[in-house]
């Protein structure tokens, strides 16, 4: 078929259907603002309580204010995949300190702009207005508890922007390889959690108030309330005095912090869920795929397969796995269409997932690889003839001792060191002298096992800082290194060769009855040896990679366990299911299609054992 219209770019699709995602998240945090703005209420009408318009109307807008900083987070973050580092210390450095600075901030914005609402509802009756009014005889006095209540709050956002980074809030999960024709509906999920969510908000609420409160009054409370007497004094006259004039009743101030509390980082838990649940759905519309509506599907989708923006690869090498797995005459036209201009679309589509999966190959290849010596500086060029300068050193008289190699561990240095005070306080006449000679090898003999001493402990306090919970920030566990040379950093690639490799096999499997211009059987060989040589790289990776020693978790496991990794495991499955239904749709004709006899031997022996044999690593 020939395709001799301009392919749509894939983003146009993509923006579109995530547009329309974005609008049906806001609805399930409304419900929950609805919610609180008729809680604050006096609930004194049996209508205006309630009904959204007047007061009630008016608290929710500015409770969608309070979320709406959240969703700026998640759409400028949001990442096809988690992070991944060999270490969390790692991970932290590659989150970024603007990033890490952006999203606290518009935590601290929600959570303010969320107590401002409540106080302008509450704050009678609360006690929370600006000033205290006092007797008839008294001047106004600011009001401390409002200031309290504010500092609170922005403990929490800075709570819940550190759980938002630690937690990798920005991840989408829901990207898997193969197609999922049962998606979780995300009201069901987000009903079915909200009890959970409730008694998370609940924790976090009550480890704010204990640490937060013990700074304020430590640290923060003289700070804040002199920075709000500077403030107010020029907007209302009010006592000379600028002392804290105290919190009573304290423990109702207490109470309205836990409930309130409690209600925004729900709230916040229901807006990142729902954002990640409908931006975590499959790529159609309407049941169909997303590139259906385009002039020139195929080339749309090879747009986006050839993109460098991850959420557009990962979306469209999704919706590539569903198209080959469930649409059958979609599936038709990616081998029918073989007059593109570059190439037939399966070709292209082929050569695009072979990437993919090579580049596993060739990132632990990379890791593998020895380290290559340092380089020699270089020599110093010759003076030009008839130059008067030297162009030898002169001749050194007396003993000479060629250099020899400098230490590197403390102990060769401690050595160093008591041999060189050996010589310096030799000479041939104490040479003679037994006893002299006697107390210097004593003293070195010493001073050796000293270092050791020394080294012994050091050692035992860095496994106990690494056992310890602070020291999990800079263990390089096993898996964390596994994923990271597999699957790219500073963000997985993961789901993207899974769904490389499932199109992969679905396109091979079905050749044999849809390709009919035939040339998609050339094709098989270069697949069958791309995974066969996969699989072997990965299990050789996996036989020689070492346990670090601030590994503390792996290490605690029996040595069977210790190099099971959960998300390189799904890999090498998935590799061999495909090159197992690859070898059986094509086994009769391999060797017709150029395969020899001992690689289709070997890729059979590679399917049939379950667990890897013995590798040497290269």
């Amino acid at each position: 078929m020939a395709t001799a219209l301009r392919e749509r770019p894939y983003r146009d699709f993509l923006n579109a259907s995530l547009h329309r995602r974005f609008m049906q998240s806001i609805l399930y945090p409304l419900v929950v603002c609805y919610g609180i703005a008729i809680w604050w209420g006096t609930l004194t009408s049996p209508i205006w309580s309630w009904i959204p318009f007047g007061p009630v109307g008016l608290r929710v807008f500015l409770l969608v204010l309070s979320f709406l900083p959240v969703y700026m987070i998640r759409i400028t973050s949001a990442q096809a995949g988690g992070r991944n580092a060999p270490s969390p210390h790692d991970a932290a450095r590659q989150y970024g300190f603007r990033r890490a600075f952006f999203t606290a901030v518009f935590y601290v914005l929600s959570a303010f702009v969320y107590g401002e609402a409540y106080i302008w509802s509450c704050g009678g009756r609360a006690r929370l207005d600006f000033t205290e009014e006092g007797r008839l005889h008294e001047r106004i006095k600011l009001n401390e508890r409002p200031i309290y209540l504010r500092y609170m709050f922005a403990a929490l956002g800075l709570f819940q922007a550190t759980m938002h980074m630690y937690r990798d809030y920005d991840r989408i999960t829901a990207y898997v390889g193969r197609p999922q024709s049962d998606e979780k509906d995300p009201r069901t999920e987000l009903l079915n959690n909200a009890p959970g969510y409730l008694r998370k908000a609940a924790l976090y609420t009550v480890q704010t108030f204990t640490v937060g409160s013990a700074l304020y009054f430590i640290y923060f409370r003289k700070v804040c309330w002199d920075w709000t007497y500077s403030v107010a004094r020029r907007l209302k006259s009010l006592g000379k005095t600028s002392k804290p004039t105290g919190l009573s009743p304290f423990l109702p101030l207490v109470g309205i912090f836990l409930i309130q509390g409690t209600l925004l980082v729900f709230l916040w838990q229901v807006t990142n869920k729902a954002f990640s649940l409908l931006r975590a759905q499959e790529p159609l519309k309407k049941g169909k795929p997303l590139t259906n509506d385009s002039k020139d599907p195929n080339g749309s989708l090879i747009n986006g397969l050839k993109s460098r923006n991850m959420q557009v690869k990962t979306a469209a090498f999704w919706e590539l796995t569903i198209i080959t797995g469930r649409f059958e005459d979609r599936r038709k036209t990616i081998f029918d269409e073989t007059d593109r201009q570059k190439g037939p679309t399966v070709k292209q589509v082929t050569d695009l997932c072979l990437a993919e999966i090579k580049g596993v190959v060739e990132r632990i290849n990379k890791a593998t690889a020895p380290t290559p010596p340092g380089a020699q500086s270089a020599p110093k060029p010759l003076p030009l003839a008839g130059s008067a300068q030297r162009l030898t050193k002169p001749l050194i008289e007396g003993q000479i001792l060629g250099p020899g190699e400098p230490p590197e561990t403390r102990l060769q240095w401690v050595e160093q060191a008591a041999s060189q005070i050996a010589r310096t306080h030799s000479s041939p006449q104490n040479a003679q002298n037994a006893v002299a000679r006697e107390y210097l090898k004593k003293g070195q003999q010493k001073a050796i096992e000293v270092a050791q001493q020394a080294e012994s402990s050091a050692k035992g306090y860095k496994e106990t800082f690494a056992k310890s919970w602070p020291g999990r920030f800079f263990r390089r566990s096993l898996p964390r290194v596994a994923n990271s040379v597999l699957f790219s950093t500073p963000y997985t690639k993961r789901t993207v060769i899974l769904n490389a490799v499932v199109a992969l096999t679905n396109l091979t499997v079905s050749s044999l009855k849809e390709d009919g211009p035939g040339q998609f059987h050339h094709l098989v060989p270069d697949i069958i040896r791309t995974f066969t040589a996969t699989i072997k790289s990965i299990e050789a990776y996996m036989y020689g990679l070492e346990v670090h020693w601030t590994d503390a978790d792996t290490l605690a496991k029996p040595e069977s366990e210790r190099k099971k990794v959960e998300e390189v495991d799904g890999l090498v499955k998935e590799l061999k299911d495909g090159l197992s239904k690859q070898l059986g749709a094509f086994v009769e004709y391999l060797e017709g299609i150029g395969m020899s006899r001992l690689e289709i031997q070997d890729a059979k022996k590679l399917v049939a054992r379950q667990t890897p044999e013995v590798v040497q690593v290269r």
